[in-house]
């Protein structure tokens, strides 16, 4: 398993941008000097606690046993499904875009289906009792850092990735009904352009620093700091921000909630158990 490909948390790309916007942000939000934002970002007591290393195990457990087999049944769920739902929509209508149209919808149509069920299925796994004992494996790490993306239960990424690719493929179908040239999805270094966006990003949700995106970006994006809300143990922020990528689920559906957050503000851990909705 390649460790550093652009399909996992550790491409160097990914690290690197996160590094640079979390030291930017630092500077121009909060006012601090280079070398106190180095030492935030550098914190020892970060990167050497067993949160951390409890993390780094995850990742390797994650990475090695299960990307291997879940990968390829990824993609014959999403043939299957995409197949299934084509024969059962039938007939096709003739609209014709430029391919490069094509393909720039049918990555959109693609990235919004796969974060609504990612939206969804999130917020399903804090209101139901017995998803949650999947999911709170997640909401146990009390020191935030990118590696916590991958403390998870092997289960809820089954379950996770089930729902994001049916949707996905039941999106891209419904698109190609009505654009039959069936042009493929924009990709970026190997990956469709909606998944490289979420890895480009996923590194600074599980940070330690709590960036906060520009407001006309928060209307659109998920912020880190809003996702660090989430994994709150403060009773205001229980039910909050199920998004992924996208902050239009949550506003639409009234889970949406942000306010400022200062480094090391936040206390994090699963000692509220359960989101009753």
């Amino acid at each position: 398993m390649n460790f550093f490909n652009s399909s996992t948390i550790f491409y160097p790309p990914y690290i690197i941008s996160a590094f640079i916007i979390s030291m930017c942000w630092m500077k121009k939000s909060s006012q601090l000097s280079w070398k106190t934002s180095l030492n935030l970002f550098f914190n020892k007591n970060i990167w050497l606690s067993k949160e951390t290393i409890i993390d780094l195990f995850f990742c390797i457990f994650i990475l090695m046993l299960l990307k291997s087999w879940i990968s390829p049944f990824e993609d014959w769920l999403f043939s299957s499904q995409l197949m299934n739902t084509q024969k059962l929509l039938g007939h096709t209508w003739s609209f014709k875009l430029p391919p490069l149209i094509e393909g720039i919808l049918a990555t959109i149509v693609t990235m919004i289906a796969i974060d609504a069920a990612s939206y969804f299925t999130h917020r399903w796994m804090h209101t139901n009792k017995l998803l949650w004992r999947t999911h709170r494996l997640h909401h146990s790490v009390t020191i935030l850092n990118f590696m916590s993306t991958y403390r998870q239960n092997p289960l809820e990424i089954i379950i996770l990735n089930i729902f994001r690719t049916l949707a996905a493929a039941i999106g891209l179908a419904f698109f190609h009904w009505f654009f039959p040239e069936e042009t493929p999805v924009i990709t970026i270094q190997g990956l469709g352009a909606g998944f490289f966006i979420y890895m480009f990003t996923v590194n600074l949700h599980h940070s330690h620093i709590p960036v906060h995106y520009p407001n006309f970006l928060r209307y659109v994006l998920i912020s880190p700091h809003v996702h660090h809300l989430h994994h709150s143990t403060n009773s205001r922020h229980v039910g909050k921000n199920f998004g992924v990528v996208f902050s239009i689920w949550d506003r639409f559906f009234g889970t949406y909630y942000e306010e400022n957050v200062k480094i090391g503000e936040l206390r994090f851990g699963n000692k509220i158990s359960f989101t009753q909705t």
